[in-house]
């Protein structure tokens, strides 16, 4: 039958049995035992289909039965005659209900009177089924992640080009830490490295982004962003050399033609050739045309005067690459120094007439024109990153690991080379190592040999240029020099 959570009592009423005898002359009345009559009412949607009852008291045997509650509009109740009287009965119930889920049982004591109605109480308290579960939290606090240093090199290069990224980050109770890269265009070469590649792919200016957590990026998360621009790889086309001077008359030399484009820059315009002189005096040398990508080339050197019978002078040095030319005989022009790098200027033309002692000249040829070409140049080093992970080392250990990049362009006059250095300690593992676009990197392991900081440096050097880095690191208290 139903059962509620609100109602869960027995209620049994114990009804007095009388029995009545009657004789014709000593009529009297004999009342020697008594009844029980109990109900039960429960409900809150549990069924409980039997309600069992035990009696006992004054050496009485028990009596016991179950009441049948299964049926619709069925109430837990029963009448038991052939109770003795007496005092401190005991009546205890029982019940369960059909999913032996809930429990219930109760008890009272009472009397029996000859031809009385005892009226008994019995409270039935329930057990109701576990319905609830519990929870148990430890609280532990987590201090995220966040970035210290984050290096982008160069911010600017051409489409098909290489950009270097290095990001370092820290963590207060040493959690692994790791690292995302993103960007607007392009790709990376490892997104979840700390020190990777970036690769330009289309022009234009573009966003790089690092992130790093120590929970899986679930909640913590720290972030910064970089700008970065990607341009069109396509050089300047070399300009064509200068036409040929035109021959001089006799005793003028012809004049030097302009010099030609280099890769990318405007050639210089050529210098003209000296005038012939009078018997007896050298030409002057023409000054030469601008070089290409490069310096400009130096002024020749004029040619000296001829003595009677005597020799020219010897021209001056031009500038970068070109030599002026030696000075002729005397009552002959000097001839031409050369022009920038590749190019010579034309021949001076000889004196119409020969000074004192000296033989007279011939008409002279015109110079051919020369290309103007580059002087020589050296691009020195870039020294992006000395990075110590972990920039303070715990007590315990004696190591922390550093990591320098640098790059050479031009490569000249000798392949990069990267040097560590520190006051005090010990380096390993300090291979240079040759990455795209003529980076060169380390990853070495400084080595601790005693306690507090020291400052640890890097050098780049290409053979003339040298650049210098240092960050500072804390050895543990705890080493012993």
């Amino acid at each position: 039958m139903p059962v509620s959570s609100r109602l869960r009592w027995l209620a049994g009423w114990l009804l007095g049995a009388f029995a009545i005898a009657g004789c014709a002359a000593d009529t009297t009345t004999s009342t020697e035992s008594g009844g029980v009559a109990i109900q039960l009412e429960l409900a809150d949607g549990t069924e409980i289909d039997e309600v069992s009852y035990v009696i006992s008291g004054n050496d009485m045997a028990d009596m016991s039965g179950a009441i049948n509650t299964s049926a619709p509009g069925s109430t837990a109740s029963v009448e038991v005659y052939g109770i003795p009287e007496g005092d401190d009965y005991l009546i205890m119930m029982t019940a369960k209900s059909t999913d032996e889920e809930t429990t219930c049982s109760g008890s009272a004591f009472f009397d029996v009177s000859v031809g009385q109605v005892t009226n008994v109480m019995v409270i039935l308290n329930c057990k109701l089924p576990q319905r609830f579960g519990g929870v148990r939290v430890n609280g532990k606090l987590n201090v995220c992640a966040t970035l210290a240093k984050v290096v982008v090199s160069p911010l600017q290069t051409s489409v098909g080009s290489q950009i270097e990224v290095f990001a370092q980050a820290s963590d207060a109770e040493g959690d692994a830490i790791a690292y995302a890269w993103s960007a607007t265009s392009g790709s990376f070469d490892d997104a979840s490295a700390a020190v990777t590649m970036y690769n330009c792919e289309q022009p234009g200016d573009h966003t790089i982004a690092v992130t790093v957590s120590d929970d899986g990026f679930d909640y913590c998360d720290h972030s910064w962003d970089v700008d970065i621009t990607c341009v069109g790889d396509d050089g300047g086309a070399g300009g064509a050399g200068g036409a040929a001077g035109a021959g001089g008359m006799v005793g003028a030399g012809g004049a030097g033609a302009a010099g030609g484009d280099g890769d990318g820059g405007a050639g210089g315009d050529g210098g003209a050739a000296g005038a012939g002189g009078t018997a007896g005096v050298g030409g002057t040398a023409g000054v030469g045309g601008t070089a290409g990508v490069g310096g400009s080339a130096g002024s020749g050197g004029a040619g000296g005067s001829a003595g009677a019978g005597g020799t020219a002078g010897v021209g001056g040095s031009a500038g970068s690459g070109g030599t002026a030319g030696v000075g002729g005989m005397a009552g002959s022009g000097g001839v031409g120094g050369s022009a920038g790098v590749g190019g010579s200027a034309g021949s001076g033309g000889a004196a119409a007439t020969g000074g004192a002692g000296g033989m007279a000249g011939t008409a002279g040829v015109g110079g051919s024109a020369g290309t103007a070409g580059g002087g020589s140049s050296n691009e020195c080093p870039r020294l992006f990153v000395i990075n110590a992970i972990p920039s303070t080392i715990q007590p315990g250990n004696t190591t922390t690991m550093v990591e320098t990049r640098g790059q050479d362009t031009d490569g000249v006059p000798m392949p990069l080379v990267l040097t560590l250095s520190a006051p005090w300690g010990s380096f390993d593992n300090t291979d240079n190592l040759q990455l795209p676009t003529n980076v060169v990197a380390q990853n070495a392991t400084y080595i601790c040999d005693r306690p507090g900081p020291v400052e640890l440096c890097v050098d780049a050097s290409d053979g003339e240029c040298v650049r210098t880095l240092c960050t500072n690191v804390t050895c543990p208290d705890d080493i012993v020099p």
